[in-house]
C-alpha cells in the first residue's frame, strides 16, 4: 500500500451527523444543523439519494462565520438523471432546495453530485479530494434497505488508489493550472487585470500543489503560496535551473497569493487588506517574475 493510501485508510473517520453535532463554533451551530437536517430531508424526500455527505469547513475545519458555504457531496441515486452532466446534476439539487418551504437562506451551498460509478473512477486514479470527503467528511443520510453501506464500500476503494508517482491525479492538476495559466494572458489582453492576478494566483496554488501531490503530499485547502512554497522546498527537490532556488520566489508568491484575498471579499470594519499592484503592468511582471518556478513544478510532476 502506498503512502498516501495508508494516509486515508488510517485516519479516523467521523461519526454520522446527530441533532446535537456542531458543525461550526459559537452561536450560529444550531440555525446551522438545522438547515442543514432541512437540506438532507429535502434531498432524500425528492432527490433519492444514495447518500449525502457533508465535507469542507462546516464539517472538517473552521468556518468563516460571514463566507464559509456548506458544501455537500450528494451520491446519486436518481435513475431519472443517468445522462445529465455533472453540473446538470447540481444544478437541479440546487433547483430542489431552492423549492423548499423553508429555504436555507442562511446557508449557501456547493454541491458536488457523482455517481457511484464515478466515485469509484476518481479514486482509481488517485483523487486524494474524493477519498478526503469520503474518509474525512460527516455523512448526513445514507439510503436505508441497501444491502451494503454506498459509502463504505467507496471508502475500500481507497486501499486500492495507486501511489502518488503512478496516479493521473497530478496531471489532471497541471492540466488545469495550464488553463489558468494560459487565461492571464487572455485577460491581460481584454483589460481585465484583476481577473488575470486571481488567475494567475490559482495558476501557481495549482502547479505548486500538482508538484506537491505527485510526492506523495495529503491535498489540503490552502491558499498561501509561500506555505506550499516552503512545503515543496522542505522535502523535495524542485528542478530549477541553474543555482535559482525555491526561496528566490518567495517575495513574488507572497505578492501573487495577494492577488487572491485583496478583493475577493469585502473588508471587515477595521481590517487591512493587502496593498497590491494589480494593475497590468504589475500582473506581468510577477508571471515574468515566477514563471521559471512554474516551468520547474511543471518539469517536477514529469510526463508533463
Amino acid at each position: 500500500m502506498g503512502t498516501a493510501r495508508r494516509d486515508f485508510a488510517h485516519r479516523r473517520r467521523p461519526p454520522p451527523m446527530s441533532a446535537s453535532s456542531q458543525t461550526a463554533p459559537g452561536p450560529t451551530a444550531a440555525s446551522t444543523n438545522a438547515a442543514l437536517r432541512r437540506v438532507t430531508r429535502r434531498l432524500a424526500e425528492r432527490y433519492a439519494p444514495e447518500a449525502v455527505v457533508l465535507y469542507g469547513s462546516q464539517a472538517w475545519g473552521r468556518p468563516h462565520p460571514r463566507h464559509s458555504d456548506a458544501d455537500l457531496f450528494v451520491l446519486k441515486g436518481n435513475p431519472a438523471e443517468d445522462d445529465a452532466s455533472r453540473a446538470e446534476r447540481a444544478r437541479t439539487v440546487r433547483e430542489l432546495l431552492r423549492e423548499a418551504p423553508r429555504p436555507a437562506e442562511t446557508l449557501p451551498l456547493d454541491v458536488l453530485v457523482l455517481k457511484p460509478q464515478e466515485a469509484e473512477y476518481r479514486l482509481a486514479r488517485g483523487d486524494q479530494f474524493v477519498a478526503r470527503i469520503l474518509t474525512e467528511g460527516r455523512v448526513l443520510y445514507e439510503r436505508a434497505g441497501a444491502a451494503t453501506s454506498p459509502i463504505q464500500k467507496l471508502r475500500k476503494k481507497i486501499d486500492a488508489m495507486p501511489p502518488p508517482d503512478e496516479s493521473d491525479y497530478p496531471h489532471e492538476w497541471i492540466e488545469r493550472a495550464d488553463k489558468d495559466w494560459r487565461r492571464v494572458q487572455v485577460l491581460l489582453g481584454a483589460d481585465d487585470s484583476e481577473m488575470a492576478a486571481f488567475r494567475l494566483q490559482q495558476a501557481v496554488e495549482k502547479f505548486l500543489k500538482a508538484f506537491l501531490l505527485s510526492k506523495g503530499w495529503t491535498l489540503r485547502k490552502t491558499h498561501q503560496l509561500t506555505d506550499l512554497l516552503a512545503a515543496a522546498a522542505a522535502e523535495h527537490d524542485v528542478p530549477l535551473d541553474g543555482d535559482a532556488a525555491p526561496a528566490d520566489f518567495d517575495a513574488v508568491c507572497s505578492t501573487i497569493t495577494d492577488f487572491y484575498f485583496a478583493d475577493r471579499y469585502p473588508a471587515l470594519p477595521g481590517e487591512e487588506r493587502p496593498q497590491t499592484d494589480s494593475s497590468a503592468a504589475g500582473v506581468r511582471s510577477a508571471r515574468t517574475q515566477v514563471e521559471p518556478l512554474v516551468d520547474a513544478l511543471r518539469k517536477g510532476v514529469g510526463g508533463t
